[in-house]
């Protein structure tokens, strides 16, 4: 038990430390995605619009901690397959099922995602292509098949992430969601959209409007929304409740780890009256 509990205060400083990062103004409207709790939460005005399940990046392609701002929202989205996905996974069901691309309504390009130089993937012959010069860009068609699903939230960086819909509803059921490629899969992604175009007259039969046509619909935000991304594996609710979640990245580890060589090496140093001490 008394491990236990050490463990459980060492959880309870490293997360207050992450709470002392956060700059001091969120925005007026903010997202506030919480990796271990595996949760999404909308604010306007300091009050709790949205909350809803999601799914993050597996520990190989994990999910980073980043604060960046929306800038627009698509809908019925394509979606550009990353190259290593597509010369890996999408490859070996290329293999086990030729009429895989035609359910899933990918097109394969030659030489760029935008190129419009189009492959006759008919006469390929996937067994033959290794994955390590896959030659082609895919894009996967507007629809209810996409990967993305019908909307994507955009807020561009510099680690290609973003929020979407996706398909696969059955993956929010499960406890443990680290299960995409890093980006963010949401469970109300239409209900985080309306609410977000609300002040913009935008209502949700106009999103439905859209969403009928099944092409690409990009709308832009006329008010800024700040997205913070954060890694807090413990934190007290408004009633004085305390919640713990597991350390789905090993993240608290190396923080606690961190904490203790530092107050080890302070230690050290105060001990010593000729020798400096350059922590900060």
């Amino acid at each position: 038990m008394n491990v236990l509990m050490d463990q459980k205060i060492d959880k309870i400083r490293i997360n207050m430390e992450r709470i002392r990062w956060l700059p001091a103004d969120l925005g007026k409207k903010y997202i506030m995605v919480n990796l271990p709790e595996y949760s999404l939460k909308y604010f306007k005005d300091d009050t709790l619009r949205l909350e809803m399940k999601i799914i993050i990046g597996e520990i190989d392609n994990y999910t980073p901690i980043l604060m960046d701002t929306m800038k627009y929202i698509v809908f019925n989205p394509l979606w550009n397959v990353p190259r290593s996905i597509a010369s890996d996974k999408m490859l070996k069901n290329l293999k086990s099922d030729r009429d895989y691309y035609k359910k899933s309504n990918f097109t394969f390009l030659r030489s760029s995602y935008s190129s419009g130089d189009t492959v006759a993937t008919d006469s390929i012959d996937w067994n033959n292509i290794p994955e390590e010069k896959f030659p082609y860009y895919v894009v996967q068609e507007s629809g209810k098949t996409n990967s993305l699903g019908l909307v994507k939230f955009m807020f561009p960086n510099n680690y290609h992430i973003y929020l979407h819909d996706t398909p696969r509803e059955e993956l929010f059921q499960k406890q443990d969601r680290d299960l995409s490629h890093g980006c963010i899969r949401l469970d109300k992604p239409l209900e985080l959209a309306e609410m977000m175009l609300k002040d913009q007259d935008i209502s949700g039969e106009n999103i439905q409007e859209m969403l009928m046509e099944e092409k690409p619909d990009t709308v832009y935000l006329q008010e800024n929304v700040m997205v913070h991304f954060v890694y807090h594996t413990a934190w007290v609710d408004d009633p004085g409740n305390i919640y713990f979640r597991d350390d789905v990245y090993g993240l608290d580890k190396k923080a606690i780890s961190l904490l203790y060589d530092y107050q080890a090496r302070k230690l050290f140093y105060s001990f010593r009256p000729n020798c400096t001490w350059i922590g900060k």
